[in-house]
């Protein structure tokens, strides 16, 4: 947030940001006293931020993600 105050955004601080956020989801995550609503908002976040960490790190990543989020959504319908 720092580095969002001072215009000083690099594609690190960013990724470092991420994986501080997805960090922080999975140990909400290990709680054992997570309500199912509040889990399954969880695992939305969670899945988010480990596609938006795919995105910064290669291409491939990305569309291999999107494949397998698409995939599951349709066997899902």
């Amino acid at each position: 947030m720092d580095s969002l105050a001072k215009s000083q955004l690099t594609l690190e601080g960013v990724r470092a940001y991420i994986a501080a956020m997805r960090d922080g989801v999975e140990q909400e995550l290990t709680k054992s006293d997570n309500a199912s609503k509040n889990d399954l908002f969880l695992k939305a976040r969670l899945r988010n931020y480990m596609l938006l960490e795919a995105f910064l790190s290669t291409p491939e990543r990305v569309k291999k993600a999107i494949e397998q989020q698409l995939s599951g959504i349709g066997s899902k319908i």
